[in-house]
């Protein structure tokens, strides 16, 4: 069974651990997104809310 040097491991759990922050990161973001989204289209929909730009 061949195994990697200690380096190559090191730098690839190095990478990992910065791709795992980042998902985590993406998930928060993906969340609060949601959580505004969720507030925000029912006001926009009962037209309490307008878009700056948007009218016509």
């Amino acid at each position: 069974m061949l195994v990697p040097d200690v380096h190559l491991l090191q730098r690839h759990a190095g990478m990992a651990n910065d791709w795992i922050r980042l998902a985590a990161l993406r998930d928060r973001e993906s969340r609060e997104l949601t959580r505004l989204r969720d507030w925000l289209l029912p006001l926009l929909m009962n037209g309490q809310v307008r878009v700056a730009g948007s009218e016509r």
